[in-house]
């Protein structure tokens, strides 16, 4: 498995959100 990638994309995917408001 790839979590590190996955924290990342989720990390990324958060980031933008909170970044959207």
């Amino acid at each position: 498995s790839n979590d590190s990638g996955l924290a990342s994309y989720v990390a990324g995917q958060i980031d933008r959100s909170l970044s959207w408001k």
